[in-house]
């Protein structure tokens, strides 16, 4: 559905993307990860024709996004942080414009958008104005506008952010239920637990360059034979930094106001050791031990947090 290939993308002098290539195949959930200024941002613009490449290509569904940008545009459907609409339509009436942009017949094109707004739950404020709406809502009525062409290729730039969790879930669950149907789904957030939730593959972007990418499982495989201790409290860094410098294979993965994650081998007795001796600090309020899990990958990898 989606090939993308040495993507480059430059600024002035600042080079966004350096060589960014993957794939999203048929009925996939493929997500994009990476802390702001990596090149996420910039890379989902070009996929979606907003930018244009230094370099590289983009195609969907065998369309050039550069070469070939209506066709292209025709088999994505694209679905924002934030939700764009007609706010004095209603939601029927956004479906009816936005879906006539594509040429779908109105018989047709009404009998889809009804649909679609009963299985996102909005049959009932089907003719209300949007401008109505609560956040949720316009959320998933833009859900419906992006599969409303039946297209090949969806594109989500963090469609969940700002939802409450009820909403979050039945987006996310929405979207699972549209990449069974076969439709390749690229899947950009700054959640992690969603991406562990939802995706079949991920891919890490950081620096302008994708630095790791597979299921989940296998890029754990990287860190299966550790664990993850977090430290919460008025942290003395210095007499933490000083305990785990003779443990061999210790990490300080993070360190951050009131917070450390280190990295511990697993088949020894470090993590009861660590733990026996930083207990008995005053200062540690919180001590957690669990294996690696995406958020700790990604620190494992970046050496940063999602949200840096």
């Amino acid at each position: 559905m989606l090939q993308v290939d040495s993507l480059k993308k430059k600024y002035d002098s600042v080079e966004a993307l350096k060589g960014v290539s993957f794939s999203v195949g048929a009925g996939e959930i493929y997500g994009l990860l990476g802390p702001n200024g990596a090149g996420k941002s910039s890379a989902i613009n070009i996929i979606a024709g907003i930018l244009s490449p230094t370099s590289g290509t983009v195609t969907v569904s065998g369309h050039s996004i550069i070469t070939d940008a209506v066709e292209a545009k025709k088999a994505m459907g694209i679905v924002l942080q934030e939700a764009v609409l007609v706010e004095e339509l209603s939601a029927l009436q956004n479906c009816m414009f936005f879906g006539s942009l594509y040429g779908i017949p109105a018989e047709r094109l009404k009998k889809r958008s009804l649909d679609l707004l009963s299985w996102i739950g909005l049959s009932d404020r089907a003719r209300d104005p949007v401008e109505k709406f609560s956040g949720g809502m316009k959320q998933r009525l833009s859900l419906v506008l992006g599969v409303l062409h039946e297209p090949s290729l969806l594109v989500l730039d963090e469609p969940t952010v700002g939802l409450d969790p009820q909403t979050r879930l039945l987006i996310l669950d929405s979207i699972r239920e549209i990449s069974r149907k076969g439709t390749g789904v690229l899947f950009s957030t700054h959640y992690l637990e969603e991406a562990e939730r939802l995706c079949d593959r991920v891919g890490i972007i950081d620096d302008g360059r994708i630095i790791a990418e597979g299921t989940l499982a296998s890029l754990r495989e990287a860190v299966e034979n550790v664990q993850i201790v977090t430290l919460r409290g008025a942290l003395d860094a210095p007499l933490i930094e000083e305990a785990v410098a003779p443990i061999a294979g210790g990490r300080i993965l993070l360190r951050a106001e009131n917070e450390m994650v280190i990295s511990l081998p697993s088949r020894s007795d470090s993590v009861a050791a660590l733990v026996q001796k930083i207990s008995s600090l005053g200062n540690v309020k919180e001590v957690s031990i669990r294996p690696p899990s995406l958020e700790n990958l990604f620190i494992n990898l970046t050496g940063k947090q999602i949200r840096d």
